[in-house]
């Protein structure tokens, strides 16, 4: 019997206990520090080092101590996420999107679309036909196995809700309703008056709207072509989208200057009482620049963590505020409210895992940080559909499978090996690994801790709870 290299340990708030997580099972528990000792010492030879009977049987249950020999854990890692990378090729409705022109109407220093503008003006106002429209609408059926039902499609860009585009934005809704879409789209705000009529169930239900700080910062780095700032434009859009019952998320790009007056946004924030909208979320997000004369500027994921520890405070309704952590406190959180394991994953993203990206050329993506490139796009959709290429066959690698260093790693089921497009660029930062650990250890502290509160229970030395029922197929291939 051996202590598992999967086990990780995270000091719980001011308390002398720890969360205890396994990495494979996907266990989670509230333990003393005797029982974090017992676990770090098993291995040395120390004859003090001792635990009752009853714990000990439920460290073997959990994983926390295992027969398997730290080579056959390595393997074990490697079964499981090859497990789930094919259960997510039988995923039932794949991420769509469509780009209807990669125009837009700001030019933000550090979007990826500054290496598209070299094409040319004529290439970036290039819109999406009717008859490309149509296509599109033939073939997602075929692409998730005929079952449209409740489905969504993203509208992305470039700028998706452009006036200019709205004839074209219109004839999407009408053609993916009959098939029971509905839309999201990833948007700057700042013509988002013109589609009002297209805001609501079943036609456009889910906006992301970002902005970059309060006025005086956003105004200089998102203006119109006259100069002119956006940020109170953006405003009135988002209390128009509000009113209309669409579900606004509210991304906040930031970077060492716009941190500086994340204060002052958030108050402008409580006066326009989007907090105690129940249609309302906002998050935090890191601002990756495209070149390197901007990565003095860039905030790495732990600082914008301590970050946000401060400014959680100063919100009203702190729950309606998040930071891009990948998902993880709100799994870990819902899976501790519904007594269930978490979910591993073995893909970073849903590009990973099923995502078609049509833009208005004809060319298909599995990426959005990809498209404009044809040299990485995965097929073609016009005139007919044809997909699969040398590079989608490169992209499919890049999983933690194929990823040695990541098989070794205790946290490789949790953040699945980084973005895959950076991985293959090769400008994956060297902080990202222990970036990944800070941001995971402060993810998982909240959701315990948020979850304790909410059920107000107090636990001393035992699990947080034995979450006996899982899934099956967890039962089946992780636990055995």
């Amino acid at each position: 019997m051996r202590t598992s290299i999967y086990n990780i340990y995270l000091p719980f708030a001011d308390s002398e206990q720890f969360i205890l997580v396994h990495g494979y099972t996907g266990a989670v528990d509230l333990v003393s520090a005797d029982v974090v000792s017992f676990l770090q010492n098993l291995n040395k030879d120390n004859p003090n080092n001792s635990m009752d009977q009853k714990t000990i049987e439920t460290l073997i249950g959990r994983g926390y101590l295992t027969e398997k020999t730290q080579e056959e854990e390595n393997q074990h890692i490697l079964k499981v996420a090859t497990l789930l990378l094919k259960k997510y090729q039988r995923v039932k409705f794949p991420q769509f999107a469509i780009i209807p022109t990669y125009d837009c109407n700001l030019r933000c220093f550090y979007c990826y679309e500054s290496k598209l503008r070299a094409k040319g003006k004529e290439w970036l106002k290039t819109r999406i036909t009717k008859e490309q429209i149509d296509v599109i609408f033939q073939v997602i059926p075929g692409l998730c196995s005929g079952n449209t039902n409740e489905g969504e499609v993203e509208l992305y860009g470039g700028e998706p809700l452009l006036a200019e585009s709205l004839d074209v934005v219109e004839y999407i809704i009408e053609k993916g309703g009959k098939l029971n879409l509905s839309f999201s789209a990833t948007t700057n705000g700042v013509d988002l008056e013109y589609f009002k009529d297209l805001l609501g169930d079943k036609k456009i239900r889910r906006l992301q709207i970002s902005i970059d700080g309060p006025p005086r910062i956003h105004d200089r780095r998102r203006f119109q072509s006259d100069g002119s700032g956006t940020f109170q434009l953006i405003s009135k859009n988002i209390n128009m989208a509000l009113d209309r019952g669409v579900k606004v998320t509210l991304r906040i790009n930031l970077d060492r200057l716009a941190i500086s007056g994340l204060s002052t946004l958030i108050r402008i924030m409580e006066e326009h009482g989007w907090f105690s909208q129940a249609n309302f979320w906002a998050y935090l997000s890191s601002i990756h620049c495209p070149n390197k004369l901007s990565l003095e500027c860039v905030l790495r994921d732990s600082e914008l963590f301590q970050e946000f520890d401060k400014i959680k405070r100063l919100v009203s309704e702190p729950r309606k505020i998040f930071i891009n952590d990948g998902g993880i406190k709100k799994l870990f959180k819902k899976a501790l409210s519904n007594n269930h394991f978490p979910p591993l994953r073995a893909s970073f993203c849903a590009s990973g895992a099923g995502m078609y990206v049509f833009d208005p050329f004809g060319d298909v993506y599995g990426c959005w940080e990809t498209v404009g490139d044809a040299k990485q796009r995965i097929g073609r959709y016009f005139p007919e559909l044809r997909i699969g290429n040398d590079f989608m066959q490169s992209w499919s690698k890049i999983n933690i499978t194929d990823l040695p260093k990541c098989q070794k790693c205790k946290y490789a089921l949790f953040c699945a090996g980084g973005c895959a497009y950076r991985i293959y660029n090769n400008s994956v930062s060297h902080s990202f690994c222990e970036d990944f650990q800070i941001c995971f250890a402060k993810s998982i502290v909240g959701a315990c801790r948020e979850f304790l509160q909410e059920k107000s229970q107090t636990l001393n030395n035992s699990s947080i709870d034995r979450r006996e029922v899982i899934k099956d197929e967890q039962k089946d291939h992780v636990l055995k």
